[in-house]
């Protein structure tokens, strides 16, 4: 999983590798779960200028993510997206 850009302030977009259904959790540095994220699929000519503006190749079957992150505060946090497979990130 790909999360960007970073650092951010209102919004981070997640790629991941395959489009299937994902639950997303935020973690502070201790491990503690801080939310659950509520995703938004991106229209495929968001993803095109996703991969033109952060320089992203996705591979067919790819799935972008729009996520708001206006209600955390600042700092480091770790997202875990949940599927058939688990995948980490940061931010």
């Amino acid at each position: 999983m790909s999360v960007f850009p970073n650092p951010a302030q209102n919004e981070i977009h997640c790629v991941l590798p395959e489009n299937s259904e994902y639950e997303l959790y935020v973690y502070d540095l201790s491990g503690k779960l801080i939310r659950k994220l509520c995703p938004e699929p991106i229209a495929e000519s968001s993803t095109e200028f996703i991969q033109r503006n952060a320089g992203l190749r996705l591979t067919t079957g790819s799935m972008v993510l729009k996520i708001n992150i206006n209600e955390l505060s600042p700092g480091i946090y770790f997202i875990e997206a949940r599927g058939e497979k688990v995948l980490l990130g940061s931010l």
